[in-house]
């Protein structure tokens, strides 16, 4: 998101851009962060080629589930997240699940 505050002439006016730009971020632009969307096979990690690739330039410290289908308990995976891959792990015994994550520094 973008504005502007060359064209104002005192520090309230200033201020009262600056605010209104400001409630207008969305979650994503107020966090380096990344999203994803995968299937996750029920009792499995992702790896191989389901792996998802790490898209910030240091290892993320969190991650959030904003949205899941199946009745799973999806975690993070087994393996170390590094700077290249992040890894999730679907614990069910029987369901697969797809989740959408966003990962943060």
């Amino acid at each position: 998101m973008k504005f502007s505050l060359n064209l104002s002439s005192s520090l309230k006016q200033v201020l009262v851009e600056l605010i209104a730009g400001l409630k207008r971020l969305t979650f994503g632009e107020n966090f380096i962060s990344f999203e994803v969307e995968v299937t996750i096979a029920d009792q499995t990690e992702t790896s191989g080629d389901y792996k998802i690739r790490n898209q910030l330039l240091t290892i993320p410290t969190k991650m959030i589930i904003v949205k899941q289908t199946g009745n799973a308990l999806v975690t993070a995976g087994d393996t170390a997240w590094d700077s290249n891959f992040v890894y999730l792990k679907n614990h069910s015994t029987t369901i697969d699940s797809t989740v959408k994550v966003i990962f943060l520094k």
